[in-house]
């Protein structure tokens, strides 16, 4: 009971200290501290961790994304993104842990997706949520999180991390 008490004050505590960051444009909120910010390697990315924590460490991404919401039938984007995520794990000799589970949030117009690979002898779970902002243009947010300590100690920031919906 005190656990969840301490997530659900956490929870509350980071969205109520949420910054201002500039993607593309669009102003977003995120519970991120804007200390946590470092410089992107694309004009239409932000990337954040805690330059304080040792490596392999939580990496938070936030960028424009080529992502228009599937509708019903799912199977096309689904086939879609398991290739480029094979292709992906290829180019960087990671072993995929298993499929990625997918989770559509029709209403909001995103899909939130979790998968776990091993890369370097380091087990990490990769979560990235898609948003079609209806205006033709997409956000995604994405967290690289090493398994272990580190995914227990963020779990509060990451749960609403991703509750955040970047399109207006």
């Amino acid at each position: 009971m005190i656990k969840k008490l301490t997530i659900a004050f956490l929870m509350f505590t980071v969205n109520a200290n949420a910054e201002e960051f500039v993607l593309a444009g669009k102003k977003i909120d995120l519970p991120l501290a804007k200390s946590w910010q470092a410089k992107a390697p694309q004009d239409n990315a932000l990337v954040f961790f805690d330059a304080t924590k040792s490596e392999p460490r939580l990496v938070i991404s936030v960028y424009l994304a080529p992502f228009k919401y599937p509708g019903k039938d799912v199977s096309e984007f689904e086939a879609q993104y398991l290739k480029s995520k094979e292709e992906w794990l290829l180019s960087v000799n990671a072993g995929a842990k298993y499929k990625p589970e997918f989770v559509y949030q029709e209403k909001d117009l995103a899909v939130q997706i979790s998968y776990s690979f091993d890369f370097n002898a380091q087990s990490f779970k990769e979560v990235v949520k898609f948003q079609d902002c209806k205006d033709g243009s997409a956000i995604a947010l994405k967290a690289m999180i090493p398994q272990g300590e580190t995914a227990k100690q963020n779990q509060a920031l990451l749960s609403t991390f991703f509750k955040t919906l970047p399109c207006p």
